[in-house]
Parts: C-alpha cells; structure tokens; sequence
C-alpha cells in the first residue's frame, strides 16, 4: 500500500495520496492549487493513475486543487452532499464508500461541514489483513 502525508507550508495543509500499489489507480485527499504539479510528478514518480480527487471540506485556508487535477488527469472529482462548488463531479454522505483497486474508503461526517476518510480495509496484496491506517485530516 502507498500512503504519502504531504504538508504545504505557506497554507500550513495537509494532503494524502492512497494507493494499494505502484502502476495503480491512486486517490487524493484536500489537495491545494499551488502544489498540483508536485502531485502529478509523484503520481509519474510511482508510476500512479489518479482516479478520484476529494476535499474533506471547504477550505479557508487554501484555494482547492480539484479543478486543476480534473482538467488534468479526468479523475473524478468528490466532496460531501452539501457542497454547492462546481468542481464536483461526484458527492458523498455519511458512511458512503469509495473504493480504488481493493482498498475501502468509508467517509464520516460528523456535522456536515467536513469528511473524515478512513481506510478500513487492507488491499489484498498485504498479508496482514488488519486494520491499514486511520487518520483524520481535519482537526476537530
């Protein structure tokens, strides 16, 4: 499994690049406009098709970078139901889940403001069939 924590110091944000494995289909996670380049040369660098874009929710600190990454990649583009920004392709609810090459996205959302992905299942290419990772890029 591929998980890369990215940070981009000037609007002091996390990003999060899953894949089950190099030369697969990736997922993205609150990407920023300014740093669309560097995702896309990681995705090269790991050989990765970026199939789906998500922001956990709308930013104040940031200009999001999923119109960018549709334009350039095709990759669809999600936010929660109540989003009304026009970069969405596709939108989630509460315990909606999104999948890529085996691994499981189930997405929480405690007050509808904000997504917290969870990875809940291993692909099947790992051996230990516990629990991969669990994190929560918004603060609560």
């Amino acid at each position: 499994m591929i998980f890369r924590q990215l940070f981009d110091s000037v609007s002091s944000t996390y990003s999060y690049v899953l894949a089950s494995r190099r030369g697969g289909e990736a997922l993205i996670i609150d990407p920023v406009l300014e740093k669309v380049d560097r995702y896309l040369k990681l995705m090269e660098e790991l050989d990765l098709k970026l199939v789906k874009a998500v922001d956990t929710h709308l930013h104040a600190d940031h200009i999001t970078g999923l119109g960018a990454l549709r334009d350039r990649t095709r990759c669809i583009t999600i936010m929660g139901e109540q989003s009304q920004v026009d970069v969405v392709s596709m939108r989630i609810a509460e315990g909606d889940k999104l999948t890529i090459e085996g691994m499981l996205d189930k997405f929480l959302d405690d007050d509808s403001s904000s997504l917290k992905p969870v990875v809940t299942k291993a692909p099947p290419l790992l051996t230990d069939p516990g629990p991969v990772a669990l994190y929560s890029p918004v603060k609560n």
